[in-house]
Order: structure tokens, then C-alpha cells, then sequence
């Protein structure tokens, strides 16, 4: 299971490598140039520092969810992840200042 989390994000929000969109967490302050696709370091843009904990549940929780659709697909035997995804957490775009 892959995730990945961007602060302050130039790409709007593209894909980062294989990892998939609902495993990916973009936080983007209010007041980020970065953000906005402009090469402009403003004070908003070094604080994300306080995002931390939460980009850390956000990957534990699909660590979580993986885990978890690991055991009830080998639980079942049918090696299919049948219950892949559930309680994933989706695609998060924060914007916050």
C-alpha cells in the first residue's frame, strides 16, 4: 500500500508516481503561491508543520484499511481482495489557513 502526502502543492493535485488519487492527501494553506502553480514562497507556504498529524492518520488509515483488506481476502482463500478499499480514506484536498 502506497500513500503520499504534498504540502503546498504546484501540480494541482497530479498523480504522484503509481499512488493512486484516494491515496494521495494534498494540504494547500489559504495564501500559498505555491499552490496557485507560482514559484513565490510566502509565509503560508512554511507552515505546514502543522499538518503533520493529521497527514500521519491520514496514511495510518490506509495502512489500516490495507491491512485490513489483506486479512479478509486471505481469510476467504479466494486470493481476491474482495474487500479492498473499505474504510479507505478518499482523496484529500485541505485548504486551510
Amino acid at each position: 500500500m502506497n500513500s503520499a502526502v504534498i504540502f503546498g502543492d504546484p501540480n494541482n493535485g497530479d498523480p504522484v508516481g503509481k499512488v493512486a488519487a484516494a491515496d494521495t492527501m494534498v494540504v494547500c494553506h489559504t495564501g500559498d503561491l505555491i499552490c496557485a502553480g507560482q514559484a513565490v514562497i510566502l509565509a503560508p507556504h512554511l507552515t505546514y508543520g502543522a499538518d503533520g498529524a493529521s497527514a500521519a492518520r491520514f496514511v495510518m488509515g490506509n495502512m489500516k484499511a490495507a491491512g485490513a483488506a489483506g486479512a479478509g481476502a486471505a481469510a476467504a482463500g479466494a486470493g481476491k481482495a474482495t474487500g479492498k478499499g473499505a474504510g479507505k480514506a478518499t482523496r484529500a484536498v485541505k485548504f486551510a489557513s
